[in-house]
């Protein structure tokens, strides 16, 4: 069986909210570009700090998400468990585990959130692996630096020539 995922496009801008409320928009492909003769060395830091929080914040959202099931999963289970109609249909005695879980897994509240959750787990992915690339990039930045630095020193005379 084959997984289709011709519906997933180009790397995707990011948008955020800065410290003022303003919405900022960053093209990773952008920032992850650079011309090997000018190497960006002063924004490299800063944009790997921003996009690394932005990662975290990701992060934190989805947690929170979870707790949010956790609650709603415990709300639904005690509504279910002591619902009298689930009751009488099964003898008046407690609905079993599965129905239950059943009842839960199929609430449209649990659905919206469960996929809100997929959702921003997603996101928060994408900006791990935008991370990575940053420390790879940093990695490439130093290495073509050290290279360029090499190249320049052919024919300039060394302090121990005197």
């Amino acid at each position: 069986m084959a997984i289709d995922i011709t519906g997933i496009g180009e790397l995707e801008e990011i948008s955020y909210r800065n410290q003022r409320g303003e919405v900022k928009t960053i093209d990773p492909k952008e920032l992850l570009s650079f011309n090997r003769q000018n190497l960006p060395f002063e924004s490299q830091a800063n944009t790997y700090f921003l996009v690394a929080r932005l990662a975290e914040l990701a992060k934190l959202k989805v947690e929170n998400l979870k707790v949010d099931q956790r609650k709603l999963e415990g709300d639904l289970y005690n509504k279910y468990a002591n619902d009298s109609d689930l009751k009488a249909a099964n003898n008046n005695r407690k609905p079993t585990e599965g129905t239950i879980s059943h009842m839960i897994d199929s609430n449209p509240s649990m659905v919206e959130l469960t996929k809100s959750i997929n959702e921003h787990n997603y996101k928060a992915q994408l900006l791990l692996r935008l991370v990575k690339a940053f420390e790879q990039r940093k990695d490439l930045m130093q290495s073509l630096s050290a290279q360029l630095r090499q190249e320049n020193s052919f024919g300039v005379p060394s302090a121990r020539a005197n």
